[in-house]
């Protein structure tokens, strides 16, 4: 399972737009026209009396500018192009002021766009990003999502409440196979209690250290068995206890990631049959016990020994469990 909110192709996503909103977020001219334009300290002029900021020192740029220019700078309504050798890098079109987007605005580069209220150039207020593959929207804060917002990353869903652009107090996710994680959130890492649910229905109950599910977990699943069992950073350890709506108690014992120590299931009726698993195989020898307390050891008996190894794993399976339990 993964709990971290924002991918690292979010941010890097974040990083070009607050590069490229600078470096190419106003240009200017009065009217549509083409000018060559040579740099200054991030700021472009674009006629002898407007400039723009572009924020970075590139060079060879052609801009065009289609709006109006006060006090030197670009202003009002307009759309703004950014070239290099005739290729178009960027496009930014909405409410200008001062040179730079502020106000409703959109801002393009290649496959990234950027659309909502802007502030001197930065997204702030509600707004929206989108390159195609990663979607962002919410409240922004100086370009990052403070406040409700959602970041989708493919089939990945990461929505809460934000701080710096990770989830941080109420949120939950959703992974692509479907499983939904809810809880509290400290820098984008899952922390103490929170719920799992599953596409076929099944919940677990478990508490988060550091994104990883470390405590007790009480899970049930869609088929009625219930499951309690301890998570050590992120790995289960210790005995497991699954109880089926027929009243049949199965305990498995885990280490180190795998079936290890005494196995055993009783039934309704109070007949016990017992095994130990080592490193994960199934065990050579059993016992069973009736009722009525009269016990059998079972020697090298591969029939009755396999049948209780498939049932022990059977019954987990059907728990939604696996025989390597880990996150």
């Amino acid at each position: 399972m993964m709990h971290k909110s924002t991918p690292s192709s979010v941010l890097t996503l974040l990083a070009a737009l607050a590069l490229g909103g600078c470096a190419s977020a106003r240009i200017n001219d009065r009217g549509p026209k083409s000018v060559h334009a040579p740099l200054t300290h991030g700021w472009i002029a674009v006629s002898d009396e407007c400039v723009a900021f572009a924020g970075s020192d590139e060079s060879d740029l052609t801009v065009w500018w289609s709006g109006a220019c006060e006090h030197g700078r670009i202003s009002g309504d307009g759309r703004l192009k950014v070239l290099r050798d005739g290729r178009l890098l960027r496009t930014f079109e909405g409410q200008f002021r001062d040179g730079k987007l502020s106000g409703e605005g959109k801002a393009t580069q290649g496959t990234l766009t950027a659309s909502g209220t802007f502030v001197d150039g930065l997204l702030e207020g509600r707004g929206r990003l989108d390159d195609g593959s990663t979607l962002i929207e919410g409240t922004f804060v100086h370009q990052k999502l403070n406040g409700r917002g959602l970041i989708k990353k493919g089939d990945m869903t990461f929505e809460g409440t934000f701080v710096d652009g990770e989830l941080s107090g109420k949120g939950r996710q959703t992974q692509p196979d479907g499983t939904v994680l809810e809880g509290r959130y400290a820098n984008g890492n899952l922390i103490g209690p929170a719920k799992v649910t599953r596409p076929d229905g099944s919940t677990m109950e478990v508490a988060f250290l550091d994104g990883k599910m470390d405590g007790p977990a009480h899970m049930v699943a869609a088929d009625g068995n219930v499951s309690d069992f301890t998570f050590n950073r992120g790995t289960v350890e210790g005995v497991m206890t699954i109880r089926s709506p027929e009243n049949i108690l199965t305990e498995v014992t885990f280490a180190h990631r795998k079936l290890h120590g005494l196995a055993r299931t009783t039934g309704p009726t109070g007949l016990v049959i017992e095994g130990t698993f080592r490193d994960g195989k199934p065990p050579t020898s059993g016992r069973v016990r009736n009722p009525g307390g009269q016990e059998q050891v079972v020697h090298d008996d591969p029939v009755e020994l396999r049948q209780f190894s498939a049932w022990v794993k059977a019954v987990m399976q059907l728990g939604g469990l696996s025989e390597s339990m880990s996150n």
